[in-house]
């Protein structure tokens, strides 16, 4: 109950959001904006999508070799177009489809702790690899690199500079706490789903067995299977540079181009609003674009516009994976979800 009471107040403060952004916009300017929209560089733009959820599934399949379950390509596509699906519509942010995708690979005999093993590699390489992203963009500000904006120099306030110093530490000795208990075999999973008493919900109520061969199989795969580390890091920074090139092929729709920098300021915010707990990221999109690109000196109308673009992107990827759950039928994810509980 609380959690769809917390649902609902999310959803009710991203229409607040949304409804503020646009009105202050204005409808009008927005829709100038898609007047000499290019069609063709909007399909390629939601055809690259494809490709991105492709190396998902690969990265994926390979996890799952490595843990001895062979799997079709196509059917981790769907699970992870499913997982995505998910993801987008709840409050969860982007970890709200680990679950589903650990229950489908239930179809398939993968015992649950290796499933979520695989789901939770999968999420936290990749997060991992954002946060070192996130941090090394921030590293400019810090270390004082020149960048040059089109409204001159960004100024960041010493205040805030240090408040975000400190922030980056954390994380990165998280981090690293993180990679050392795994790589020595000490375990993580298990503590942290007995302190944050996650180990009470029912999916995750398992006994101790099965929460300390979660942790071994983390573990494992990370001291055993280095080759397979790399490939993942490798696929990782691949997807990175095809969204690149389809967030310049989003703006080049729109009429505009914008430099490689410019791009990976409007990257870092799309990553901060897909970990945000509104459903479908609903006003937090819209607001972070429309700023960033009045920080980049654009006008904020072309932000909002940009935003759209991106919720066409989604909007298309969630109703695929509604269609694949609809083949697979929701009611037998419901019994498997039973049955795991």
């Amino acid at each position: 109950m609380k959690g769809i009471i917390f649902g609902i107040g999310m959803l009710l403060l991203g229409i607040a959001i949304f409804s503020i952004t646009i009105l202050t916009i204005g409808i009008a300017e927005i829709l100038d904006v898609f007047k000499t929209v290019s069609v063709v560089h909007v399909f390629v733009y939601v055809s690259i999508s494809l490709i991105t959820m492709s190396l998902a599934a690969a990265r994926w399949k390979l996890i799952l070799s490595a843990l001895n379950h062979k799997l079709r390509f196509i059917d981790l596509f769907q699970y992870n177009i499913i997982g995505f699906s998910i993801s987008y519509i709840t409050p969860v942010g982007r970890s709200g489809g680990a679950p589903a995708r650990m229950i489908l690979l239930s179809r398939h005999k993968v015992p649950l702790e290796k499933g979520l093993a695989s789901v939770l590699i999968d999420n936290i390489v990749e997060n991992s690899i954002d946060i070192l992203f996130a941090i090394t963009l921030l590293s400019f500000f810090f270390l004082g690199i020149p960048i040059e904006f089109p409204n001159g120099p960004l100024v960041i306030p010493a205040n805030l500079r240090l408040i975000v110093l400190l922030g980056s530490a954390i994380i990165l000795a998280a981090m690293a706490i993180f990679y050392y208990r795994m790589l020595t075999g000490k375990g993580v999973f298990f503590t942290i789903l007995r302190l944050t008493r996650l180990s009470r919900l029912p999916l995750f109520a398992w006994s101790e067995k099965k929460l300390h061969d979660l942790d071994k199989t983390f573990s494992w795969f990370m001291r055993t299977r280095p080759k397979e580390l790399f490939v993942i890091f490798i696929i990782s920074c691949l997807t990175w540079t095809i969204l690149l090139l389809q967030y310049r092929i989003a703006l080049q729709a729109l009429g505009y181009e914008m430099k490689i920098f410019e791009l990976l300021m409007i990257l870092g915010v799309l990553g901060v609003v897909s970990v945000m707990p509104v459903p479908a990221g609903l006003g937090v999109l819209e607001f972070g674009q429309a700023g960033i690109f009045f920080l980049l000196g654009f006008d904020p109308k072309l932000g909002i516009a940009f935003a759209l673009l991106v919720r066409l992107r989604d909007f298309f990827l969630t109703s695929l994976g509604s269609i694949f759950l609809l083949q697979i039928g929701f009611g037998s994810l419901a019994k498997m979800y039973i049955k795991k509980t």
